[in-house]
């Protein structure tokens, strides 16, 4: 039986997972590599088992975007069973539809890369001020 969170059914999770990747043919080497993810971590979350010592119960929504994209598949849809909220605090912000919508139809080294400038840009400040002529 599968452990719940929040309404959370990492079963489901997991099988969206493996039926996405079999529908692209791939084994779990295939998306390790494709989504920068360990296949030892793939395994564990088609199969519902979560990682020791995660509060959480769920999956991070960096795991899942990166599987997700690289499945070239929507986030959105990983992120809603997991149970996350869509804010990605500090580092990204909300998630941006068109981002992902960009990410999506990029290679998993271009994805890899943009989340790793888009993060340090957060960490640093940039991109967190108000648009011109917002209000204060």
């Amino acid at each position: 039986m599968a452990t719940k969170t929040k309404s959370i059914n990492l079963l489901r999770l997991g099988n969206t997972i493996r039926l996405w990747r079999e529908d692209e043919g791939w084994t779990q080497t295939q998306l390790s590599q494709a989504s920068g993810c360990s296949a030892n971590r793939i395994s564990e979350i088609e199969r519902g088992i979560q990682k020791p010592g995660n509060r959480s119960n769920k999956p991070g929504k960096r795991i899942l975007i990166n599987i997700a994209l690289a499945l070239k598949k929507d986030p959105l849809v990983l992120l809603r069973l997991a149970g996350h909220d869509l804010d990605f605090g500090p580092e990204l912000g909300p998630v941006n539809m068109g981002l992902l919508e960009f990410l999506s139809k990029r290679s998993p080294e271009q994805q890899r890369s943009l989340l790793t400038l888009l993060t340090s840009m957060g960490r640093n400040g940039i991109g967190n001020e108000p648009p011109v002529g917002a209000e204060h």
